[in-house]
């Protein structure tokens, strides 16, 4: 009798990978049956980038049409359920079969079946069709069945040469705009990526960093007169910065007080930003990001972490976050949870340039947070 599991060992990126999952695809491949492009081409396409697939576990069996639980059947064998950001997929096989494919929510919850997934004997890719996560959707699992309904065991799925090919990378045209306000550690200060950059191989990233500016005040580069200059098809705004103020030593207000405006306080422009974005782009979600942590004498302009008002840059920071619970609006507190201390020596050298603006390390230490944020919005 033959072994209810099965673990392929051919995972990877190779043509002979059971399973391969592939990380910072830019995807510009066509996702019709006339035209996606041979096996070789393929391989081509995702030689040398990033693998992070594992062994996976084939089992015996099936999924039920309605519900999605497995179930038993003889006639088929199953993946497990897997995980992903953006799907789009490719199979193979030397042999006649179809492919069924399930969805699930992040609670696997079952949400329904991908009824355009078939194959048969000879062509080299098929599975014409590409499946986008739009939010909802974070696990897929198939299910082979034999064309001549024949038993068939989680063995054969390597001597099958059945291959099924998982990528992240997005197709331009389907990914979702961001456009991201900010000053220089948001714009890129030095030779570095910024996180908009990182962004890019998920988002149509656009960013609006401009260096040295503020989010209050009345210079024509606050953030809250930027805030108009959005393009009206922006599917998120994420706004980082408060850094400046503090150096600045712009006006802190308070949460309360109806008589600050964008121009006399922080807070002030806070909620202008908030109102306006609330008001002028309903479509949008909008979240705010506090500014990561300086050396306590950053640049000379603050001695112990105080600026000339007495204040420290957690306090504007606070006011972020004060705000976007005041509005219901997704603040990510860097401050709080970039894990990078400036007033360590070993962290100011590793993770930033100046005790203020990060490295390329410190980049990706905080695009890893904003990532994470920015797919829960």
């Amino acid at each position: 009798m033959a072994e209810k599991k099965y673990i392929s060992n051919k995972t990877g990126i190779e043509l002979d990978a059971a399973i391969g999952k592939v990380l910072n695809i830019e995807e510009t491949l066509s996702g019709t049956a006339a035209t996606i492009p041979s096996s070789a081409a393929v391989k081509s396409y995702v030689d040398g980038k990033k693998d992070i697939g594992t062994d996976i576990t084939i089992e015996q069996g099936a999924y039920n049409d309605s519900s999605g639980e497995p179930v038993d059947n003889l006639y088929a064998i199953r993946t497990p359920l897997m995980e992903f950001e953006y799907l789009k997929i490719w199979t193979t096989t030397d042999s006649d079969g179809r492919y069924i494919g399930y969805m699930y929510d992040e609670n696997k919850r079952f949400l329904g079946k991908l009824n355009d997934l078939s194959f048969h004997r000879g062509i080299n890719v098929l599975c014409a069709n590409s499946i986008y996560n739009e939010g909802s959707v974070k696990y897929v699992a198939f299910c082979f069945v034999n064309a001549d309904s024949t038993a068939i065991t989680p063995q054969d799925f390597d001597s099958l040469n059945i291959k099924l090919y998982l990528y992240s990378g997005i197709k331009s045209g389907m990914k979702k705009k961001i456009s991201c306000i900010g000053d220089s550690i948001t714009f890129g200060y030095g030779n570095v990526s910024p996180y908009p950059s990182f962004l890019s191989p998920y988002y149509d990233s656009v960013n609006l960093g401009i260096t040295t500016t503020e989010w209050s005040g009345p210079t024509k580069t606050a953030f809250w007169r930027r805030i108009a200059n959005v393009a009206t098809d922006t599917d998120i705004i994420s706004i980082m910065g408060g850094t400046n103020d503090w150096l600045h030593n712009n006006a802190l207000g308070t949460l309360s007080d109806g008589s600050d405006t964008q121009e006399t306080s922080f807070y002030g422009a806070l909620k202008y930003t908030a109102e306006y974005v609330i008001n002028n782009f309903p479509k949008s979600k909008l979240c705010f990001i506090t500014p990561i942590r300086c050396k306590d004498n950053a640049f000379g302009q603050v001695e112990n972490g105080l600026n000339n008002l007495g204040l420290s840059l957690r306090e504007y920071a606070q006011a972020i976050v004060d705000v976007g619970l005041l509005y219901s609006i997704p603040v990510l507190d860097l401050n709080a949870v970039c894990n990078i201390n400036p007033n360590y020596p070993s962290h100011h050298i590793y993770y930033l340039y100046d005790g203020c603006h990060p490295s390329s390390v410190g980049n990706e230490r905080i695009f890893n947070k904003i990532f994470s944020f920015i797919k829960s919005l």
